[in-house]
């Protein structure tokens, strides 16, 4: 995943990006959560499915820099998150 933009990508793609990342987290951690074997393993990657939504609440999506910054997050999150 590349969170390289060129100047030339509006911010309103670049919106969209983030979107996208968010989307696969959540999608990532709902599956996390479904294979968990206990309640309280149920409950962290629910956490974690929650916190995603309330970051990509937060970012202005008029903040170029903080949109491509929270993207460089969430992609390295997703290399670091196990496949369930």
């Amino acid at each position: 995943m590349d969170t390289e933009f060129d100047e030339d990508v509006p911010t309103a793609m670049v919106y969209e990006a983030l979107d996208e990342r968010a989307n696969q987290l959540v999608a990532r951690y709902v599956s996390l959560h479904r294979a968990a074997d206990s309640d309280e393993e149920q409950a962290k990657w629910w956490e974690r499915v929650i916190a995603v939504r309330d970051i990509r609440r937060q970012v202005p999506a008029y903040d170029r820099e903080a949109i491509i910054r929270q993207i460089g997050l969430w992609d390295d999150e997703l290399r670091q998150v196990p496949r369930a």
